[in-house]
């Protein structure tokens, strides 16, 4: 049974990753990347930008450890892993080889000029461009990444006592643990 919960908090999360997104190109900081702020007054972009920004990714590794929870439950850790590498390591890995080092292409624009990348053949170059220009398949790839890593604790822990003992931490703990995040 799907949690929709769960899938409206997850697309709310989203759309203020991509607002957020946005109103960075928009900043006020000239951070690399940003075409400036609105003129010369106070630049209140730049607030909604220190809200959203510290809790949105975490979030968003929150809800996809949550989503990962529920799906283990009603299917084999293998038959679980082969879909999130479907899902998540094919999709990233052609996106990155393929489009990515477009990014990356830009983002050593400078060098280039400099002639900082002479002595680098033309398949050097394009690996380190693809592996530079990851942009936003970063969270792909550590996602599937910590996909493995669950699986591992999973195997590790198989009477659920790791849970079981998370499940205990109170309040406290859980504003620690935010801190420390």
């Amino acid at each position: 049974m799907r949690k929709h919960w769960l899938d409206n908090l997850r697309w709310v999360t989203v759309l203020l990753v991509l607002f957020y997104h946005v109103i960075y190109f928009f900043n006020n900081k000239g951070v690399f990347g940003g075409i400036g702020g609105f003129g010369d007054g106070p630049q209140y972009q730049d607030v909604v930008m220190y809200i959203l920004y510290p809790w949105f990714m975490p979030l968003l590794f929150l809800l996809a450890g949550i989503s990962a929870r529920y799906a283990l439950e009603k299917h084999t850790a293998r038959e679980w892993f082969k879909a999130r590498t479907r899902k998540l390591l094919v999709p990233g890995t052609i996106g990155l080889l393929v489009f990515h080092w477009m990014t990356g292409y830009f983002n050593t624009a400078v060098a280039a000029r400099e002639g900082a990348l002479d002595n680098i053949t033309g398949v050097g170059r394009y690996i380190m461009w693809a592996f530079s220009g990851i942009g936003p398949l970063w969270f792909i790839q550590l996602l599937w990444l910590l996909c493995a890593v669950l699986l591992l604790v999973r195997a590790l822990d198989r009477k659920d006592r790791f849970r079981d003992w998370c499940g205990k931490a109170g309040i406290v703990v859980l504003i620690l643990l935010g801190v420390l995040l």
